[in-house]
Parts: C-alpha cells; structure tokens; sequence
C-alpha cells in the first residue's frame, strides 16, 4: 500500500477514476470505460473481453448533448445544423474479437441489403403501381435497418469533451 502523502494535491471531481490498470490508457469510471482520445486500448474485445488476437477497429466516434434532439421537432434540418456545429469527435482504436467483428459485419450487409430491398421493392412497386409491394419494401427497409444499426454497434460514446471519451462497453470488459 502506497505511504500517505500530506503534501500530495487532493483529489478533483476529475480524479475518480476507478479501477485504474497500471499502465492503461483506459479506465472505469462508473459504468463506462474512460480513455483519452489518443489511447491505446487493451488487447482484450471490448464487449466479451475475449483476446484480440492484436486486431483493433478504427472507430470515428461523435457526441452531441442529448438537448438537441429537442431540436427535431421545430424541424430536422435545425437538428442537423446544430448537431454538426457542436459536436465532439474522437477516434479509438478498439480491440473486437472475431465473434463480434462478425456481428458487425453481418449488420453492415445488413443495412447494406435494406438499402437494396427498399429501392428494389419501391421501383418495382411504383412501376407496376403495386401499392401493397410498396409498403412491404418499405417496412422491410425499416425493420432491417433498426436490425442492421443495432447489430453493428459495438462501442457507444457517452460523452466527448476536449481530451477525453466517455463509452458503453460490454460488462465483461469493465469488469477487468
């Protein structure tokens, strides 16, 4: 156990890291891992904590504050450019094992196929006036793209301020 030090700087609100690895670049915080925005994360998927094999996902996370979807209901283009204007970026490089680099992928075919079925089924509908195959195309395009973005998410930002990402992870990996 380290010796108490009367001279040391007390802790801020900043300082409440837990679970803190030796040499890590990412850290517990509650709920969330915490890293800086130029961390190297650790060989380990962040969603089972199952070895990487080396292999990390280049991921482009952004965040906005949670007020500005309020912002949809005076219209969608003032979301938009408000959004873009305030938003915060960073980019991790995220260990994912091939189980669930696999998942991401099949949601990105997927989002991908939804994006086919919806102009294939609404050109063929509208050409052949079909107004039952239109809706089909359409649900179809629906419901596979919520499947397609809720497969292909692994790692979701929470916040994002100058330095630091805020992200949900697996349970599994935060309890490493």
């Amino acid at each position: 156990m380290p010796e108490f030090n009367p001279f040391a700087p007390l802790p801020t609100k900043s300082d409440t890291r837990s679970s803190l690895l030796e040499g890590s670049t990412v850290w517990r915080e509650g709920e969330h891992a915490c890293c800086n925005k130029d961390a190297e994360w650790p060989d380990r998927c962040a969603i089972c904590n199952a070895p990487t094999d080396g292999f990390r996902l280049k991921m482009r996370l952004q965040w906005h504050p949670r007020w500005v979807y309020l912002l949809i209901i005076p219209g969608i283009l003032w979301y938009a450019i408000v959004a873009l204007i305030i938003r915060k970026t960073a980019t991790i490089h995220v260990g994912l094992c091939p189980t669930h680099l696999q998942r991401r992928r099949l949601g990105i075919a997927l989002m991908i196929s939804s994006f086919l079925l919806l102009f294939g089924g609404l050109g063929v509908g509208v050409a052949i006036r079909h107004e039952e195959l239109f809706f089909v195309a359409l649900v179809g395009f629906l419901v596979s793209l919520i499947a397609g973005a809720v497969m292909m998410r692994s790692i979701v930002p929470v916040r994002i301020d100058d330095s630091q990402v805020w992200t949900k992870v697996g349970p599994e990996f935060l309890d490493s």
